[in-house]
């Protein structure tokens, strides 16, 4: 059995070190101090996380290449998955294939690991494959998962039969949105207590120009950019990741002669529903979907894209005999018009983008 839903505890080291890894990013970590986001602080696009914490007296590096459908799609569509891969073992990382079925903004413990025993090179090389790289994200249903993703995953050695169980449960317990597949990778990099004792105030120089020297075979930003790169994203200041958004429950004080509260209640829904899906198409095509926040402009969904900021909102049209119409629309000014995309909610709940 290699599938397991959770984290496997792999990836558990010691105490971070914020202030190395602040030294070696030249950023600052994400709240806990624990890692850095280097596709808000620097444009990478392969990886998200960079982390930094002690083991054993000494220290550890790791970061997750291909974590995230968008981060696969550009990773292995370009074809640089193995070369990646190759760059790493050369420069003495530890490699690790960690293929798992998730869904938009599932957290590890949501997700459903993969832990096959085929070399990282050829691992790589299977999702470069074109028959690989289309099965990659993906708005799966149950149905595909079981009778088309899982028995592909399966013939390849990622899974095999003693994992139908572990996967069963995943579908039943789990899932809770349309099924990503993910093909990632787990990267890490180990100073022992005498390299990191010998290299002393070098040591962040160090760790950078390695980690640099590794992720330049990818084509992503050097780890010297960025402090002019932070500065970028602070002036960018577009809100924070999109997380998907539960229906807003019926407040208990309306008037229900005033307003039908069927009606405010399918609006909302309708409202969320295509909120989330928008979400989804955006980061299925390899864009981040953001967020407003508290502390910034209002808004629904916003994304940049080719130094372009787009914003947009979901409005709702109550039409007799369908569930809500909706359209999105350029709310903010200075930006680049979006063009309004509509689609009508039929009784069957399903949105037909026009």
């Amino acid at each position: 059995m290699t599938a397991q839903i959770g984290d496997d505890g792999l990836d558990l080291f010691g105490d971070p070190r914020p202030e190395l890894l602040t030294d070696v990013a030249r950023v600052q970590p994400q709240p806990g101090g624990e890692w850095v986001n280097l596709e808000e602080r620097l444009g990478f696009r392969s990886t998200q996380r960079l982390w930094i914490s002690d083991l054993a007296g000494g220290v550890v590096v790791a970061t997750w290449p291909a974590e995230l459908a968008r981060q696969a799609r550009y990773l292995y569509g370009r074809g640089l998955g193995s070369a990646l891969v190759a760059a790493a073992i050369e420069r003495g990382w530890t490699v690790i294939p960690s293929p798992h079925i998730a869904y938009y903004s599932a957290s590890p413990a949501r997700r459903l690991y993969m832990l096959p025993s085929v070399a990282p090179p050829d691992y790589a090389a299977c999702w470069e494959d074109e028959d690989g790289f289309r099965r990659i994200g993906g708005n799966y249903t149950r149905e595909y998962v079981e009778h088309e993703l899982w028995p592909w995953l399966k013939q390849r050695g990622f899974a095999d039969d003693g994992d139908d169980t572990v996967l069963t449960r995943f579908l039943d317990e789990y899932l809770r949105l349309p099924a990503q597949m993910r093909p990632g990778l787990r990267f890490r990099r180990v100073w022992t207590p005498a390299e990191a004792a010998e290299l002393g105030s070098a040591l962040a120089e160090a760790i950078r120009s390695d980690f640099d020297a590794v992720f330049a075979v990818a084509d992503e930003p050097t780890l010297s950019s960025a402090e002019l790169a932070d500065q970028r994203t602070a002036s960018f200041g577009l809100g924070a990741p999109y997380r998907q958004v539960p229906v807003t429950e019926l407040s208990g004080s309306r008037d229900p002669f005033s307003v039908d509260p069927a009606l405010v209640e399918r609006g909302l829904r309708g409202h969320t529903d295509t909120q989330n899906e928008l979400a989804s198409v955006l980061s299925n095509a390899g864009i981040e979907p953001r967020r407003g926040l508290p502390s910034g402009p209002n808004f629904d969904l916003a994304w940049q894209k080719n130094g372009t900021v787009f914003v947009a909102e979901v409005k709702s049209l109550l039409i007799k005999g369908f569930r809500p119409r909706w359209a999105s629309a350029r709310v903010a000014s200075g930006v680049c018009p979006i063009g309004v995309r509509a689609a009508a909610r039929s009784r069957n709940g399903r949105a037909a983008w026009s």
